[in-house]
Parts: C-alpha cells; sequence; structure tokens
C-alpha cells in the first residue's frame, strides 16, 4: 500500500509516535487520590486469606463426623459472630450458631444452612433428606492466596476493585506514576470561551474540555485559547512548553492561509517527525519533538477529527508515559454492516457497539455529517479502524467492508 502523496500510513504514524515514549518519575500518593494512576509496585499480601476458616452461610457449625454417625439433633453451646473471637467445641453431638463471615469455631468442620434446621429450645434438629457434605459452607484460611503472593503488578491501572485489594493488604499508600501535565492551546478566530454567547459564525470550545474528560485520572491538563495571529500564537506556544509533559495544539494545522501552527511550532525549536497522515478524518495530524525529547502534537480542529486523533494517538502514548504494563491497543469487534474502505487512507469510523443476535458484539456506523459534526458523536461508543482499498493502476476504487467482518476497535473511554 502507497499511501496519498505527502502522508504516511497510520502504523507509521504510530510506530514514530510510540518511539518517542519516555516513562515519567513515580511519587507516593494516599489511596483515596489513586484512582485511574498507574501502579509502580508490586501488592503481596501481608497474610492468608482468608485469615481463618471463615464461615459463608448463616446456619449451625457441626462435627461432620456427627452427622454421618447418625445425630440429627445438636445441643446449641453458643453462638459466632463476624468479628469475635470464634469459641469452642464443647464435645459430640453439640454445635454453634454462626453467621456469615464468623470465623468457624474450633472443633467444628461442616455448616448447615439456617433453613435446613428447626430449633426446639437449646437443641438445633437437622431436617430430614439434607444433602450434608464435610466441609461446606466453611471458606478454609489460605485457601484465597498464601502470605506473600503478589496480588497486584506493576503497570496495572489502579480501578475499584484493584484498590480494595490495596485497601485490604493494609497499604494506605501507594507509588503510582507522576500525573502527566499536559497543556492544550485551542486556536481559532471563531472560538468562543464557555458560557459566552457564540454568533452565527462563531463556536464554542469544545475540544479542550474532551481532552481534559478523556485524561480524566491520570493527567493534570491546563488549557489556553489563541487567535489566529502568528505573535499571540508564538507566545501561548511558550506557555505551552514550560514545565509540561506533552503539548498539543488544537486546530491552524493544515495549509489555509490562517493555519500557523506548523511554522509556529518549527520557529520554536519544536523538530518536526511528520506531517499529515494518510487517514480519514484527522489528515492534517502533525506530531514532533522538543529539544529535550518532549511530544508535541497538532490535531485538526475539527471536534470529530480531534477525538479521533486524540484517541487513537495521543491517550496510547500518555497511557505508556505512565508506565503502563500493557500497551493501549486495539481491540476487535465485528461490524454490523457493510462499510466501504476508502483508496489510499485508513478511514476511522464512529460506530455503536451493540449486542448480536448470537450474544457478541457488533460495531454499528453512526455516520456523522463531515469531521465538524459532533452532534453525531452522541450515539457512539467509540470508531473502527478500516484498512485502505488498493491502489489498482490509475483508477483507484472502493473496497467493501462486509458485515461480520472483524476490525480494529477503539472505545472512546480507553
Amino acid at each position: 500500500m502507497v499511501p496519498s502523496e505527502g502522508k504516511i500510513p497510520v502504523l507509521e504514524a504510530e510506530q514514530r509516535i510510540q518511539a518517542s515514549l519516555r516513562i515519567l518519575p513515580a511519587e507516593s500518593v494516599e489511596m483515596t487520590a489513586c484512582a485511574g494512576r498507574i501502579l509502580r509496585e508490586p501488592i503481596a499480601a501481608d497474610r492468608a486469606y482468608p485469615p481463618m476458616d471463615k464461615i459463608c452461610m448463616d446456619g449451625i457449625a457441626i462435627r461432620f463426623g456427627d452427622y454421618s454417625a447418625g445425630t440429627r439433633e445438636f445441643r446449641v453451646i453458643g453462638i459466632g459472630k463476624a468479628g469475635e473471637e470464634p469459641i469452642r467445641s464443647a464435645g459430640d453431638g453439640t454445635c454453634s450458631e454462626v453467621m456469615t463471615g464468623a470465623p468457624c469455631p474450633s472443633g467444628y468442620d461442616c455448616v448447615i444452612p439456617i433453613e435446613q434446621v428447626v430449633y426446639l429450645g437449646d437443641f438445633a434438629n437437622v431436617l430430614p433428606e439434607r444433602s450434608v457434605r464435610p466441609g461446606q459452607n466453611v471458606h478454609r484460611m489460605g485457601s484465597d492466596c498464601a502470605a506473600g503472593r503478589f496480588l497486584l503488578s506493576e503497570g496495572q491501572r489502579l480501578n475499584a476493585a484493584r484498590i480494595a485489594i490495596a485497601a485490604s493488604v493494609g497499604m494506605t499508600s501507594l507509588k503510582v506514576t507522576r500525573r502527566p501535565v499536559i497543556r492544550v492551546i485551542a486556536t481559532g478566530d471563531e472560538i468562543v470561551g464557555p458560557g459566552k454567547g457564540p454568533m452565527p459564525w462563531q463556536l464554542r470550545q469544545s475540544n479542550a474540555p474532551a481532552l481534559a474528560a478523556m485524561m480524566s485520572g491520570f493527567a493534570s491538563v491546563e488549557t489556553q485559547w489563541v487567535r489566529d495571529d502568528p505573535d499571540a500564537l508564538r507566545e501561548s506556544i511558550g506557555w505551552g512548553l514550560e514545565g509540561t509533559d506533552l503539548f498539543v495544539l488544537s486546530g491552524g494545522v493544515s495549509a489555509g492561509k490562517f493555519d500557523f501552527v506548523p511554522a509556529a511550532l518549527e520557529s520554536a525549536g519544536i523538530t518536526r517527525s511528520f506531517h499529515k497522515a494518510a487517514i480519514r478524518p484527522g489528515k492534517p495530524l502533525w506530531f514532533g519533538l522538543t529539544s529535550d525529547g518532549r511530544p508535541v502534537f497538532g490535531l485538526p480542529g475539527n471536534p470529530v477529527s480531534f477525538l479521533i486523533c486524540l484517541r487513537r494517538f495521543v491517550l496510547p502514548l500518555l497511557h505508556g508515559m505512565s508506565g503502563a504494563a500493557a500497551p493501549l491497543r486495539a481491540s476487535r469487534i465485528r461490524l454490523g454492516s457493510e462499510v466501504n474502505a476508502l483508496p489510499g487512507q485508513t478511514h476511522f469510523l464512529p460506530v455503536q457497539c451493540m449486542r448480536a443476535n448470537d450474544g457478541g458484539s457488533i460495531a454499528v456506523p453512526c455516520p456523522t455529517n463531515g469531521s465538524g459534526d459532533f452532534c453525531g458523536l452522541g450515539n457512539s461508543d467509540g470508531f473502527v479502524e478500516i484498512e485502505p482499498a488498493p491502489l489498482t493502476g490509475s483508477r483507484p476504487h472502493r473496497s467493501p467492508i462486509v458485515a461480520g467482518d472483524s476490525v480494529p476497535w477503539f472505545p472512546w473511554e480507553g
């Protein structure tokens, strides 16, 4: 496949961007502030789990040997509650009432559910024809994991389940990657800020809030708006580069008379890696590096193009910079309808993920009215990547991808 003149293929763009990856340093953070961060230390069990034989169901704890010998009436010697030291057996033919989560009383090895028991005074009678097995409803000590076993690995993103695990083994703070500092400049005379009433020829700023939302949990995002003016742009670029880990500009990156971003970035000493990729939408994509190796993106200003480039190229780089163990790659999904591949261009198509008749997932296209139609994204869950149709001779042609074919799938939330 030869891309359109002057534009690099999507995989080459991805490779050049990922080649700039440098992992950020770690810091110790209180666990309550770690959601979404990347763990930078392994977490091990501080003791066996569960740390005792634990009751799994309300009922009575007995010796299975008594039951197998024919005993069906047991003298109740006490009650075991969660959070209390276990009581001890008082001999043959006895039992203890027990509650879910309580330690199993010493000497007993089997729990009969309360629904299968009738109490008469100080005795518990097991209903006839009930199946009773040795060890039933007792969660044995250490059966989940042994002391010292590693439960979380360095490079995992901290979600609710992983934070719960860390808390359960006694952690109060965790070593995580420092939040990347991102600065975003939205360019364009047509842009007005939040809360301002736009004229018919103006647009409210949406790209910077979208980026902040996509990076929520593991990045610190600051934004600024600048007019289509070379001097103002150069001044803003200075702000965007100061103390940041990654710099993103939205708009002004194409080839029009007022698209000043590429020249301004290079005059600021940023080395261009590439400008324009064989993709649709998002062709004007610009990428370069500062003299000390920090990545800089110039993304198209149209909302659909911006969001797709952000998810496809910027978010995976940030994921890697944060020390994630596994690269943020596409999964696969089946198309729900036929789609035409574009000659010489990778096509990113917004889709809605739906349940198929066979129980699997399919991607149903959510076509937009051009790359400026952010309204069309409202029902979409992400986008799929359609490989270019082959260029044959002098007459490129569209090539259908049929329903049911598997394609790369990029959910918005990553």
